[in-house]
């Protein structure tokens, strides 16, 4: 396969301290989204989370510097404490999308409150921030959930 047709995979693996249930809510509860996702320097002031096959996924972002965007996605798969698949883009404040990458989580519990959470976004041609951007981004957003099962 040559670079140019070559997939592009961000893989990172996290252990939080807190049950795969627990871990996996975090993932599509409003409420727990909004304390964690999104990349270093931005906070989500909304999500919209529509956890069933089909159902439509929205965060609002506002960066330190006053930008905003939407991450936006469709629920593709849902396994409750064991995997979720969704489709990835980021909607720009003009409502032009780039919405060609999937996400996945899958998570493996350890023991009754240590899980092992993987995140795999298989990146499409055009993700915003390009593969060093989306990685630097999922990393400081992980890093953000495992201080969240820290602290709770």
């Amino acid at each position: 396969m040559n670079q140019a047709t070559e997939e592009r995979v961000v893989r990172l693996t996290r252990t939080l301290s807190a049950s795969a249930a627990d871990v996996y809510n975090a993932l599509v509860d409003p409420d727990q989204l909004a304390r964690w996702y999104g990349p270093e320097g931005f906070r989500v002031t909304d999500v919209e989370s529509d956890a069933t096959p089909g159902g439509r996924f929205r965060a609002l972002m506002l960066s330190d510097a006053g930008e905003e965007g939407h991450f936006i996605g469709i629920y593709k798969e849902l396994i409750p404490g064991e995997r979720l698949v969704m489709s990835w883009g980021f909607e720009y404040p003009d409502n032009s999308s780039v919405h060609d990458s999937e996400l996945v989580f899958e998570l493996t519990e350890v023991s009754p409150e240590l899980t092992e959470l993987t995140l795999i976004h298989h990146l499409g041609s055009a993700t915003p921030g390009g593969f060093e951007g989306v990685t630097e981004g999922w990393t400081g957003a992980l890093n953000r959930l495992v201080s969240v099962f820290e602290i709770a």
